[in-house]
């Protein structure tokens, strides 16, 4: 796979080749917005979680709140937190963002929240793999020192992949309290302290 950086927006990124074949991955541009709404839409389904405009307890954001959430998200990239996407044959297949987890200015720059969606077509091809090495590696250049990830306790498959490529399993969220989230297993990595897998 050729891991291509591009610059989006003025943000300045870099290239690297990675062993999966005919798939690209770059930074996000509004473009990629459409595709990323809905592998991100049926990520969400899937995992039994609420998406726009349905209720569970309560209302949650409508389909034009979340499409504005995602496109700041794109327009707002850092040099330090980006969204970045899986290409096929020209075609955006998945994506994967380091977002800011904490809002202190001091360790802001020091954590971020990892989130990884394919779609479903392209499931077992190790492009989530991909995209979670690329993150980890970004991590580690730009010097953050903890990455945190939420994972259903029912994805056994992100969770075997999450730990065979370094990060650890820490304690269940009580999010089912809010009756939109189901609950959620917490993850972290360390860039600088754990190795990162080729």
């Amino acid at each position: 796979m050729r891991v291509s950086h591009g610059s989006a927006d003025g943000v300045h990124s870099s290239t690297r080749t990675l062993p999966v074949s005919a798939t690209v991955i770059r930074q996000a541009t509004l473009a990629d917005l459409d595709r990323i709404l809905r592998i991100w839409e049926s990520g969400r389904s899937n995992a039994g979680v609420a998406t726009a405009g349905e209720t569970a307890g309560r209302q949650t954001p409508d389909r034009v709140a979340i499409e504005a959430f995602f496109r700041g998200r794109i327009l707002g990239q850092t040099p330090i937190f980006q969204i970045w996407v899986a290409e096929a044959d020209r075609e955006v297949i998945a994506w994967q963002s380091l977002s800011a987890w904490a809002n202190n200015p001091v360790t802001r720059p020091l954590f971020a929240e990892s989130s990884t969606y394919v779609d479903a077509a392209y499931h077992s091809k190790g492009i989530g793999r991909s995209l979670l090495l690329h993150a980890m590696r970004h991590g580690r250049k730009v010097g953050i020192r903890v990455i945190v990830g939420f994972v259903s306790p029912t994805n056994r498959r992100s969770i075997a992949l999450l730990k065979s490529i370094g990060w650890t399993q820490h304690l269940s969220f009580p999010f089912a309290a809010c009756q939109v989230v189901p609950d959620m297993l917490l993850f972290t990595f360390e860039p600088f302290e754990r190795e990162i897998p080729e």
